[in-house]
Formats: C-alpha cells, sequence, structure tokens
C-alpha cells in the first residue's frame, strides 16, 4: 500500500522504501542499517567486525520535511525503549527486547554525524540498557 495506491498522503511516512542496505561496525556492534538513503559512503569501522559483541537492525528515513533544527540532544529511557532526540527533527527509536533502531533524521543531520556520533550514542545506550536489565532478570528467577 502506498500513499498514491490510496489517494491518501502517507504523513507519518508509514510507505517510505527503504532499498539501500548496508551492515556496518559501530563500537564492536553489528549494525544491518536500511534506508531511503545509501550509507555504502559512510562507512564506520571500530572494533573487531569478525566477532561483533552485538547485532542490531536499523531503519533509518531521511525526513527532507522535517525541521532542520539539530542543535541539542535528548535522551530519554526506560526499559526496554530508548529515544534519542536531536532538536526538532531527528528521533532515533530504540527497542532493547528486539535490538531494533527505528530512526528519522532531519536533513541538517548529515550521513556522516549520524553514523560517526548518533549511532554510537545508539549502540552505547543499548549496552548501558542491558546491563541495567540483566540483574533484574536473574533476581527474578
Amino acid at each position: 500500500m502506498t500513499a498514491t495506491t490510496c489517494g491518501v498522503p502517507d504523513l507519518l511516512q508509514r510507505f517510505v522504501p527503504t532499498p539501500f542496505a548496508t551492515a556496518i561496525i559501530v563500537n564492536g556492534a553489528r549494525v544491518t542499517l536500511h534506508s531511503n538513503v545509501d550509507f555504502a559512503g559512510v562507512t564506520r569501522q571500530a572494533g573487531s567486525s569478525e566477532y561483533p559483541l552485538e547485532t542490531l537492525t536499523a531503519t533509518v528515513v531521511c525526513d527532507l520535511e522535517a525541521p532542520k533544527a539539530d542543535a541539542e540532544v535528548t535522551l530519554i529511557r526506560s526499559w526496554p525503549v530508548a529515544t534519542v532526540l536531536v532538536g526538532a527533527g531527528t528521533i532515533l527509536a530504540l527497542d532493547c527486547e528486539r535490538a531494533e533502531i527505528l530512526g528519522f533524521l532531519a536533513p541538517s543531520v548529515s550521513a556522516a554525524r549520524f553514523v560517526n556520533d548518533l549511532l554510537p550514542m545508539v549502540i552505547d545506550l543499548y549496552r548501558e540498557l542491558q546491563s541495567e536489565a540483566r540483574p533484574k532478570d536473574h533476581q527474578q528467577q
């Protein structure tokens, strides 16, 4: 289903195709990245690519109509979900149980900033939340 087939605009961008896929290593984690833009030219290799510590899947839509303000970074976290907000136009939602990232990037956030700054921040947040959740899981058993 697309906005053109049903005649209704897709304001939430639920049906934006993400035809570009690339696998990158970020802080030792393997991230399979699906997007509507090609991130293959902006790769990051930090840590061992042979034995990644974690494997996450990310779907990121670059939204050309989003607000371009990207000043302040805000973190909101409550197990199992964390959210990274960058200004008013960029949001990255992390689901720790599913090891998935869903994000919308403002046009002012470059691919290099996403891969080199924001994605490592989300990976570190993932690890932090996972380590906090493990002791609670063992106490309940």
